[in-house]
């Protein structure tokens, strides 16, 4: 009888234990844009492959211990947009493509943001990319058309949230007067890496922005400067050390926007270095979780994959070689630029382009054969060489014809795709795709998250875990 009794009490603790679990009272929500399983074993093969290993995972974020996948679709579309689809991350509803915030009859929805920050969260938004964008713009934008920029950026500065940051704002590029009503909000604007580490909770909410900041209010791809030190990583860590020091609860959600931005233009190296920066936000995050395992939850997800990326092409056979990518040092904007800066010079000589492709992309590289131009390719490229710089002619759009060319193909553009067939990288499209796309987690009611489910269940699951409603 003793033994029974000391059985039940056993169990009845065990039981117990299982029904009071902890709530999360740290969140980080990571985004990939763009980002799905291709794109995330890109760069796990490649760092395999540099470690001379081709069965380990190195890719911290894969190595979360929670897995899953979620859809993506609208509710117009089989294949979302990011405004469709961010609305679902952050709302927990579906909503037609182009809209952002509201459903599809234009109801206006409260976003897992807005609702826990009237509950005393401090909420944090981070991205490459502009913070009206899309993906970011979904956690407290409410507007019919996504590209309603300067009514999204009014809406930011009255969500009061406490950390903003990463990229810019779209809204600001002939308007300055939107970074004012930021500050009338009581934001303080940075860009300088001193002020921006000096900057804590007490001196009130922050706006802090990479100093340098491209055409679309966004941070600069980091293969085009990997020394430069506002990346995303650098404004996860400071948005971490404002954030810690109050031991207040908050919800953070961090966009890797440009994965989905190289992936249009189907740059498989672009693509990886977008995905390590991303790996590396994630271990300063991982990092905190450490620090706070009992009520820390991260959780990774994509909006949708872009790109139809596949690694393995007919080309190759059956291999892949993601090492030559580190051959390439450019991303196709700015080697957009190169060559228009090329033609204005006046040097229009075939060699003179040689010279800049074989700099940039390391073909016909002495150490790397596989980078060897064939036939084919100094077909390719002498091709539109002719079309860039003397005009298109019957001939021309012929032979573009021939070797499957689009007439829109420029100089860039034919480089990257030398550079996927080079590598073993083959791709089905420019635009996003509807496929699944994978969900990782740890921490603090990780294991809501496995399985298979939709996009519109994940900021229902968090607020699940936090013993909350996601109920609009």
């Amino acid at each position: 009888m003793k033994k029974i009794f000391t059985l039940l009490l056993i169990s009845l603790l065990v039981l117990t234990s299982c029904t009071k679990k902890q709530q999360p009272k740290y969140i980080f929500l990571f985004i990939g844009d763009g980002f799905g399983l291709s794109q995330s074993m890109l760069a796990e093969d490649f760092l395999d492959v540099e470690a001379g290993d081709t069965s380990t995972i190195h890719l911290d974020l894969l190595k979360m211990p929670v897995s899953g996948y979620q859809t993506t679709y609208s509710d117009n579309s089989l294949v979302t947009d990011s405004a469709a689809s961010g609305t679902a991350l952050a709302t927990g509803h579906k909503t037609n493509n182009n809209m952002l915030g509201v459903r599809p009859d234009s109801t206006v929805l409260s976003t897992i943001a807005e609702k826990l920050h009237k509950d005393g969260y401090m909420i944090g938004l981070l991205s490459t990319v502009a913070i009206d964008h899309a993906t970011p713009g979904a956690f407290y934008g409410k507007v019919a058309n996504r590209h309603n920029y300067k009514t999204i950026s009014a809406q930011l500065a009255e969500t009061g949230f406490e950390f903003l940051g990463g990229g810019g704002l779209l809204s600001s590029r002939h308007n300055d007067s939107i970074w004012i009503n930021m500050e009338n909000h009581g934001y303080t604007i940075l860009d300088d890496t001193t002020q921006i580490n000096n900057f804590q909770y007490k001196d009130g909410k922050i706006f802090a922005k990479s100093r340098t900041l491209l055409r679309s209010q966004e941070i600069p791809y980091v293969i085009d400067n990997q020394n430069y030190d506002m990346n995303l990583t650098y404004f996860v860590d400071k948005m971490i050390k404002y954030f810690e020091p109050t031991e207040k609860p908050f919800f953070t959600m961090i966009e890797g926007g440009k994965i989905d931005w190289s992936c249009h233009g189907n740059d498989p190296a672009t693509t990886l270095y977008e995905v390590l920066d991303m790996n590396n936000a994630f271990l300063k995050a991982l990092a905190f979780y450490k620090r706070h395992p009992n009520n820390t939850l991260i959780v990774m997800t994509a909006d949708h994959e872009t790109g139809g990326l596949s690694i393995g092409q007919n080309s190759t056979g059956y291999a892949a070689y993601p090492s030559v990518l580190t051959h390439q040092t450019i991303s196709e904007d700015i080697f957009i630029q190169k060559i228009d800066k090329f033609a204005k010079a006046g040097k229009y000589s075939l060699k003179q382009l040689y010279n800049l492709i074989e700099k940039d992309f390391g073909f016909n590289s002495a150490d790397e054969p596989k980078l060897k131009l064939n036939k084919k390719d100094s077909a390719r490229i002498k091709l539109i060489f002719r079309k860039r710089f003397y005009g298109n002619s019957k001939y021309i759009s012929n032979k573009l014809q021939a070797y499957d060319l689009h007439e829109k193909t420029t100089i860039a553009s034919l480089c990257i795709q030398i550079m996927s067939e080079k590598a073993g990288m083959g791709w089905t499209s420019r635009e996003h795709t509807g496929i699944a796309v994978p969900v990782r987690a740890i921490g603090c009611g990780a294991e809501e998250f496995s399985g298979f489910y939709d996009n519109t269940d994940i900021p229902k699951k968090i607020m699940k875990v936090m013993g909350k409603s996601m109920t609009n």
